[in-house]
């Protein structure tokens, strides 16, 4: 299946076919040939992202498959979250709280949503939500499918902190847009290529929401789907 998926991957040349591997070759639920591109997936502003200007200017577009039922285990392609680092930023988060700080504070300092911040410190987060009259789960969606398109000059390989950054634009937190769908961190999975298509990866985030860490990019073998 590798060698096989492999060669197929190797035709794409631009959305379209790339639309038509993930269809014909991984199975996935998109409709039949004959929609164009732009009537399958939509645009996430660089504004709707909260993209600084640097990770604009390496980022050609970032659209949004318009799929919402496709699941996929990746179980056996996670490894085990960095303990240690998580460790240090939970230490650090309850030295805040201690000095004063509240958990919204916190929350915007770090990145993180109010549940989290909550949740590290031990707090009820369903009391906290209640207090600053916030619904979590509100707009919250199974899964996110995204296509970022980058410039041909950007190394896939090297492009996890712009990942991160964007990866911010669709999680909840204190500054996300409410009116926006937004997902968990370990359900979002970006496809990544350049504009010329030398370069296509498939990775998504692991960890914790208090320490997502993007994984190296993933075999296409765990995304392909059952007939």
């Amino acid at each position: 299946m590798h060698n096989e998926l492999s060669g197929k991957i190797q035709k794409v040349h631009n959305f379209e076919s790339l639309i038509d591997f993930l269809r014909d070759s991984l199975n996935w639920s998109i409709p039949d040939k004959g929609l164009e591109f732009d009537d399958i997936t939509f645009d996430w502003s660089a504004k709707d992202l909260e993209l600084d200007a640097d990770t604009q200017a390496r980022i050609v577009r970032c659209r949004q498959l318009q799929l919402f039922d496709l699941k996929f285990d990746l179980s056996a392609v996670s490894s085990e979250s960095n303990t240690a680092a998580e460790q240090r930023i939970a230490n650090a988060i309850n030295e805040l709280h201690e000095g004063g700080m509240d958990v919204e504070e916190i929350a915007s300092m770090f990145g993180m949503d109010v549940e989290t911040i909550a949740s590290v410190l031990g707090m009820d987060a369903a009391a906290v939500t209640k207090i600053l009259k916030i619904d979590l789960k509100e707009n919250q969606q199974p899964w996110g499918i995204f296509f970022i398109e980058f410039n041909d000059d950007v190394e896939l390989d090297a492009c996890r902190t712009l990942l991160r950054r964007v990866l911010r634009g669709l999680v909840d937190g204190p500054n996300h847009n409410p009116s926006l769908p937004f997902w968990d961190y370990d359900k979002i999975l970006f496809i990544c290529t350049t504009t010329n298509f030398q370069n296509i990866g498939f990775t998504c985030f692991r960890g914790r929401k208090s320490h997502p860490i993007v994984d190296d990019y993933i075999p296409l073998r765990h995304f392909k789907l059952d007939a």
